[in-house]
């Protein structure tokens, strides 16, 4: 019998680690192998394909573009070649219900410990210590013990699988296992060498806070199944599948599992904004970086915008983040050797507001002064949420950014708004100069961190010894913790 449709419930996305033409498996001390989840009881082996949850939309595009061969003499085309540099395109958006997706997308970003004996303290000293694109820039196949869950420094290539199970079964198991048991049964899409070209965050009164992501991918495969199959990677000499030495690199879907007391989703009530001018940098920053001139004091408020900031009504934000790539070719290759990012890499944060009371001030003084601004999103739990209540769950940090444009508008039957928008560099190298940055929570109930995710399969080798001595990339109930 054909199948009458697809619908979401029988849908999901799970994405792999990086390289894209990597190992998809790794053992509890920490090395990457191709075994597909067999090892042995004192070694196990674990997946580390992870689920992006809170997926609202998931679309892709395939162009072919040609090269035109015509010459003089001949109406006609002599030839209509393929061009290889014409990437399919992957979309997909989320809502946001903790840190953990921007994680496993990539992100440098800071996150809490509830795990061990840690605490609550952080992975990093501070939220803004860390460059948040570091996987992205570096091409470093460095591997860092302490690095959380992640088997190397690079972050930036990836294989990515949308899966479909059977007509009318939902995709979701009530346990977590290495392979799904409905593996074997689900068609999956995998898209291959994989790098992100754009992120964005939004938020409205109304709506569920949400990201959207899009990457380009230099190829895509269609499987049967989702157990034991080839890796969707290609060799960029030729467009073959990538290989090891002479034989496949295989994936495998793991079951989409959730334990009970996860966050659903954060609540535009939730969600608050502090924005603060800065004084202007000294000395270096300021005679070589272009910053402004030599003030010496901060500002409690944005002056010199006609409105009184702590007055508006905040209604919607935008964040912005492109990843701006260069293709690496070489001759005798058809595909580009990498996807380099290129800098200056700037992020564009707007605001729209109902204006409240006014402000005295002279817009050229915002061009003479060319101050700093701090900016703070906090995404919040509920009050009443029983591991973290009111904690916060996702925030966004923004470091002497610069003021970029003002909108008002007033029109019958609506209250005037404005949109104020800024922005600012990414600068992994120099992270002092400021920047955009993440931090936040897994949201994982504390009775599940703390002892499922814990204990290796086996039941016996704790896999977290102490705050001292971290092995096994802090992988925890079979599975990354992220």
């Amino acid at each position: 019998m054909s199948r009458l449709r697809n619908i979401y419930q029988v849908e999901a996305l799970f994405i792999g680690p990086a390289p894209a033409t990597g190992f998809s498996q790794i053992d509890k001390i920490g090395n990457l192998n191709n075994n597909i989840i067999t090892g042995s009881p004192a070694n196990p082996n674990y997946n580390l394909l992870q689920n992006i949850p809170r997926v609202q939309s998931i679309s892709y595009s395939l162009p072919v573009e040609r090269n035109d061969v015509v010459q003089i003499g001949k109406r006609g085309f002599l030839h209509r070649g393929i061009n290889y540099n014409s990437p399919i395109t992957l979309n997909f958006e989320y809502f946001q219900n903790s840190i953990l997706q921007e994680l496993r997308l990539g992100f440098n970003a800071n996150f809490a410990r509830y795990f061990s004996d840690f605490n609550g303290s952080p992975f990093y000293s501070n939220n803004t210590g860390v460059s948040l694109l570091e996987g992205f820039v570096s091409r470093s196949d460095e591997r860092l013990s302490t690095e959380f869950s992640w088997p190397l420094k690079y972050r930036d290539s990836r294989c990515i699988y949308v899966v479909v199970g059977r007509e009318g079964d939902d995709l979701k198991e009530n346990t977590y296992q290495e392979i799904s048991s409905k593996a074997t049964g689900l068609s999956c899409y995998g898209f291959g060498n994989s790098v992100l070209t754009s992120y964005r965050a939004v938020a409205s009164v109304g709506d569920f806070p949400r990201a959207s992501v899009s990457y380009n991918c230099d190829n895509m495969r269609f499987y049967s199944s989702g157990s034991g199959a080839q890796i969707p990677a290609i060799n960029p000499r030729d467009g073959s599948p990538s290989t090891g030495i002479g034989f496949e690199i295989k994936f495998a879907i793991p079951s989409l599992y959730e334990p009970t007391g996860m966050l659903s989703v954060v609540r535009p009530g939730n969600i608050t904004l502090d924005i603060t001018a800065l004084r202007r940098l000294e000395g270096y920053y300021a005679t070589y970086r272009g910053y402004g001139g030599t003030s010496g004091l901060a500002y409690a408020d944005i002056d010199n915008i006609g409105a009184l900031f702590q007055d508006i009504k905040l209604q919607n934000y935008s964040i912005d983040l492109i990843l701006n790539r260069k293709d690496k070719h070489q001759i005798g290759y058809k595909f580009p050797l990498d996807h380099v990012v290129i800098s200056p890499t700037i992020c564009n944060i707007t605001f729209g507001a109902i204006i409240g009371n006014g402000q005295t001030g002279s817009f050229a003084n915002i061009l003479n002064n060319n101050d700093d601004y701090n900016i703070t999103i906090k995404l919040k739990n509920p009050p009443n949420y029983p591991s973290f209540g009111g904690m916060t769950a996702i925030q966004y940090d923004f470091k002497r950014a610069k003021f970029s444009s003002i909108n008002y508008e007033a029109s019958i039957g609506t209250e005037k708004k404005v949109d104020v928008s800024f922005s600012c560099e990414i600068d992994d190298e120099d992270i002092g100069k400021g920047g955009m940055f993440m931090s936040g929570l897994f949201n994982i109930p504390l009775d599940y961190v703390t002892s499922t995710a814990l204990l290796a399969q086996d039941g016996s080798n704790i896999l977290f010894q102490n705050n001292s001595n971290i092995i096994a990339n802090q992988i925890g109930g079979g599975r990354p913790m992220f």
